[in-house]
């Protein structure tokens, strides 16, 4: 353990995901780990949905692949939730771990050149003085020993908030060029962290832009993926 891990375990001892218990480790207590299950069934990689859900037919993204560990329900959505809202930070380690393992067993550590996250407005990183996608994108490099690049993506003032946005044609619209990377990538395969994909959105252009800038493969990995169950044009708040 290293000296910025063991200050941080002192300022937030590790506690269970689930019912926020002390343990002595971070992840679950006994009682909990039976509850959280990882994604064991068979996934597109090319839109991150199940297989009998699959949305190739209905967008063509500039990600190549993406996968995640957990769906956007139950305990993982909650811990995701807590983190964002409650800076609960009990699921970091855990969850990033198990992204790491989603990106050695789909895409192959071999395979990804360097690391980035998507990054927040300025408002979001005011707002919580963190950005959850960069706690999950520096346990994922640490996991895999690739290099993390945190000021790879840059964010433009002018993207309003998804969550305001009502239809998926208008979110791919508002985060339209709404990103932006200054580094020369020729070659280079690279792998975007986030912490929850919904339309998938915010995490292609961010994808796009990587390829502008020279990107030969555009990886994903989230800790959450939302079962789109909606309609192609519309967005259920």
């Amino acid at each position: 353990m290293n000296l910025l891990d063991a200050f941080l375990e002192t300022l937030y001892p590790p506690r269970c995901i689930v019912c926020d218990e002390p343990i002595p480790h971070y992840g679950y207590c006994l009682r909990c780990k039976g509850k959280v299950k990882t994604i064991k069934e068979e996934m597109c990689l090319f839109c991150g949905a199940r297989k009998k859900l699959c949305e190739c037919n209905k967008r063509i993204y500039h990600f190549d692949a993406i996968t995640a560990p957990y769906f956007n329900e139950g305990y993982p959505k909650q811990a995701v939730y807590d983190l964002k809202f409650n800076r609960k930070f009990n699921c970091v380690k855990n969850f990033g771990r198990q992204m790491a393992k989603k990106v050695a067993i789909n895409f192959g550590v071999e395979n990804i050149d360097c690391i980035c996250c998507v990054p927040p407005s300025k408002e979001s990183l005011y707002s919580r003085d963190f950005n959850q996608s960069d706690l999950f994108a520096r346990e994922v490099a640490k996991c895999l020993n690739v290099e993390y690049k945190p000021k790879l993506l840059k964010k433009k003032d002018s993207v309003r908030s998804q969550h305001r946005i009502r239809t998926i044609q208008d979110r791919f619209d508002n985060v339209r060029n709404g990103y932006y990377s200054k580094e020369n990538l020729k070659g280079s395969n690279v792998l975007i962290v986030d912490d929850i994909k919904t339309t998938g959105a915010t995490i292609d252009e961010c994808a796009r832009q990587l390829k502008f800038a020279g990107a030969e493969k555009v990886y994903c990995v989230v800790a959450l993926i939302t079962e789109n169950k909606y309609k192609d044009e519309s967005y259920g708040l």
